[in-house]
């Protein structure tokens, strides 16, 4: 925390937490490349609950 007003607060990742910025963006990739498929998936899946 830094002593200004509005006070100011830094982040940064640990040296753990930079080991899964690979895995969480291929992770996120995915979702973004197969957003159609799951939409279309979960509408089957709701329509046949019906």
């Amino acid at each position: 925390v830094f002593p200004t007003i509005p006070p100011r607060v830094d982040y940064e990742l640990t040296e753990l937490g930079h080991e899964l910025l690979v895995p969480v963006g291929a992770l996120g990739e995915w979702a973004r490349k197969n957003t159609n498929r799951v939409r279309e998936a979960r509408a089957k899946f709701d329509s046949q609950q019906a």
